[in-house]
């Protein structure tokens, strides 16, 4: 995380910046006393904040401290014939959530904007972190590391199955208890630019540009066997680049924009290396991917991950609108993006005692079958939506989309790979060349009914093809019904009902076996079938109501739900459904005072049908088992505003609930392993809280400047299986356990607003 003292003076340098901004449309203010400024709003003042713990959910997207704040600049900028704007917004000035903007339009000729966006997010406070951290390699002491691998040395010889968690949790809880606490979170910096010419002639221009910096760390998941999987702060630092060139010609009856896209990523860290607690040497046997444990105490003395790799793509597009008297409209799209990848690959791992089948050893680049990735992909997209009109109360509209996904990258085949970092698996396997592609066909016929509703029918099909997948094809048939209408004169009204039916191909057992260069027997169950390959059938209805009773008020309410069944699963997704209701109230009777209230729920029921089974995939239906999750979501919110001629008050809640129920059921053989109130059910899953309130009160205290005062309050808490009794060290695994839990927190501050 980034220093805060840094980050104090911050907003100094930011001030600095803003008169940079303004310096160019000043002088110009000079030659052109035409052209007038303003400060519209420069609000700045102190703040405290008192927070009882130090959970990262705090403050996982903004930047709550304690000192002193500008929370908004805007300062606005014109000629008097309105042919020359200018703009600047910052917000949260200096801070690491803050944000600068600057506008610059002349009417009819040309345009420019900046946006430059600071975005934290932070995921855990005060992690345990065993490791020292020196570029891309994570590090613990040798003399740690060999004092551990001898005591399991010793302990192993004298018996195996003593190496067990409670044997190892004494061995390292020293060493965690000792560990330094780390902050894991990223600081994102985007840049946003856009320079428009030729705004009202027959044929504009654009030149548009994004750049993205992302620094920081974040959880990775990484493991030396099955007994050690490890959880790093994985270090980030990349840059992501953006630049469109395009143009638009503007045509009587329409209009065609067509341009080229340009994207880049490149990453500075690229490859992470980290120590093995538990051992300080290297060693290997058939039994490594199990150690440390009873089996095995093996394994290599430093693991390599690769992270993401450089890359980048380009696009070619082109989208237009025509239209034809009153009845004829036609909209098309195009684009192509070819995307390339050829990073440096990895050794199979380090593992200086592992050596392949022919006898060389596993950890030199130099065997690898070939040295770079080489991965390249072309995706292609046309869309294609045409429109009529015809006997005054009838419409027509027909759409073709298809997406096509080309990977021409090649086919790599290894003769084996490093487990674990521990042992040499001699099983060969190659990449296949996944692709996929789709297209989509709808047409929809519509009837107005009078003045005030509409009723349409639409067919849409919409087909999937994909490559080395156990589905070959599959296919969505969908029929939609919607009404819309006004009523009366107070009332609005909008409903739609779809159904919706997918076959597919038949199902390839088999296909799992296509990364493999000897085919066996697949290890997953003939009957389990992926739920995005599945046949499904479903149903969706909504309805949006609207109503405005008397003057001032106004009434909305919606209702929203779909039901999936994979009837023809035996194992794997079977049933979900969706249900989420709403209903907001407002009210303005006049510009002094409005309020609102909504309510809204969200249930999600789901169920799923698996199978226990060891080595060999079991075909005895006695050996299912049985969730059911349940999901129920309520969020309600008020807010109220009252404006006198020099002071202003506001108000606010929001309260949000989320509650999780695992109900599980398993037999073995038939023989039940616990009944339905008695099985390991999950009652607290993700079980979260979150209520937030506040006030704030404005008084004028002469005409261009304003004092104000503002609370707010927030309470959160969680009640999740994920963070039950989650400790640096479980069995099989060392976690970060950052502090991501409650908070309890207060907010109060004191501005001033100046406007000029």
């Amino acid at each position: 995380m980034r220093d805060r003292t840094i980050l104090r003076p911050a907003w100094l340098l930011c001030a600095a910046a803003l008169l940079a901004l303004v310096a160019a449309p000043a002088a110009r203010a000079a030659e052109d006393e035409g052209f007038q400024l303003h400060l519209d709003a420069l609000v700045f003042g102190p703040q405290w904040v008192d927070v009882d713990s130090n959970s990262a959910k705090f403050q996982e997207y903004t930047d709550e401290t304690d000192g002193f704040k500008i929370p908004k600049v805007v300062i606005s900028g014109s000629d008097p014939e309105g042919k020359r704007e200018l703009g600047i917004w910052l917000k949260d000035v200096g801070q690491r959530d803050a944000r600068y903007t600057l506008d610059y339009d002349v009417s009819g000729s040309y345009s420019f904007f900046l946006d430059y966006n600071k975005i934290p997010h932070n995921y855990q406070n005060d992690a345990t972190f065993l490791w020292t951290r020196d570029g891309n390699l994570f590090e613990i002491a040798a003399p740690i590391r060999a004092g551990i691998q001898a005591a399991l040395e010793t302990r192993f010889a004298a018996s195996p199955a003593s190496v067990n968690f409670a044997f190892l949790n004494g061995l390292i809880t020293p060493y965690l208890e000792a560990a330094p606490r780390v902050d894991v979170g990223l600081q994102r910096d985007r840049t946003h630019a856009r320079f428009e010419l030729g705004k009202s002639s027959n044929i504009g221009w654009g030149l548009e540009y994004k750049h993205e910096n992302r620094t920081g760390s974040r959880p990775l998941g990484v493991a030396f066997g099955f007994n050690n999987v490890t959880e790093l702060p994985e270090p980030i630092d990349y840059d992501t680049d953006d630049a469109t060139l395009d143009g638009e010609w503007r045509m009587k009856n329409g209009a065609l924009r067509f341009g080229y896209r340009y994207s880049r990523f490149e990453n500075n860290i690229d490859t992470i290396y980290w120590d093995n607690p538990f051992r300080a040497t290297d060693a290997t046997n058939s039994g490594a991917y199990q150690a440390p444990g009873s089996s095995s105490i093996a394994g290599g003395a430093r693991g390599i991950a690769s992270l993401n790799p450089d890359n980048s793509a380009g696009s070619l597009f082109a989208n237009g609108n025509w239209r034809w008297g009153k009845k004829f409209w036609l909209n098309a799209a195009f684009s192509q993006t070819d995307l390339k990848q050829n990073a440096d690959l990895e050794p199979y791992l380090l593992n200086s005692a592992v050596r392949t089948t022919a006898g060389q050893l596993a950890s030199d680049p130099g065997i690898l079958p070939q040295q770079t990735a080489d991965r390249k992909v072309t995706l292609t997209s046309f869309n294609l939506d045409f429109g009529t009109r015809f006997a005054e109360v009838f419409t027509f509209r027909a759409r073709y989309r298809s997406y096509d996904y080309d990977n021409k990258s090649s086919q790599i085949e290894i003769p084996g790979y490093g487990r674990y970092h521990g042992y040499w698996q001699n099983v060969g396997r190659i990449t296949p060349k996944y692709a996929w592609s789709r297209e989509t066909i709808s047409a929809e016929l519509g009837w107005e009914i009078g003045k005030a509703s509409r009723l349409g029918l639409e067919y849409k099909i919409d087909s999937m093809d994909r490559d080395f997948r156990e589905v070959k094809s599959a296919d969505d048939d969908v029929v939609r019904l919607t009404f819309d209408s006004k009523l009366a004169k107070d009332w609005n009204l909008r409903a739609a009902a779809e159904m919706g039916n997918r076959s597919t191909s038949e199902y390839d057992y088999y296909a799992e076996e296509w990364s493999f260069t000897e085919h066996g027997v697949p290890s997953q169950n003939p009957d389990l079938r992926r739920y995005d390959e599945a046949e499904r059938d479903y149903e969706r209805f909504n309805v949006t109501l609207e109503w405005m009773p008397a003057s001032g008020w106004s009434v909305a309410a919606g209702i929203d739900t779909r039901q999936d069944e994979y009837d023809e699963s035996i194992l794997g997704l079977t049933d979900e459904e969706y249900f989420n209701w709403n209903v907001e109230v407002g009210y303005a009777p006049s510009e002094k005072i409005n309020f609102f209230l909504h309510y809204q729920q969200a249930d999600r029921d789901s169920s799923m049908v698996s199978r226990q089974s060891g080595a060999t995939a079991s075909l005895d239906p006695r050996d299912n088992w049985y969730a059911d999750f349940e999901e129920n979501n309520d969020m309600v919110g008020f807010g109220f505003n009252y404006r006198e001629k020099r002071w202003s008050y506001r108000a606010w809640i929001n309260y949000s609930e989320s509650d999780g129920f695992l109900d599980f059921e398993a037999t073995q053989g038939g023989i039940p392993l616990g009944n339905r109130a008695a099985a390991v059910d999950i009652p607290n899953y993700e079980d979260i809280k979150l209520f937030q309130g506040g006030m704030a009160f404005d008084y004028k205290i002469m005409k261009n400047t304003v004092v104000g005062l503002f609370y707010r309050y927030e309470d959160y808490s969680i009640d999740s299986f994920i963070l039950q009794d989650l400790d640096p060290y479980l069995p099989g695994a060392l976690l970060l356990a950052g502090n991501r839990g409650d908070y309890e927190a207060n907010i109060l501050g004191a501005t001033l607003k100046l406007k000029f």
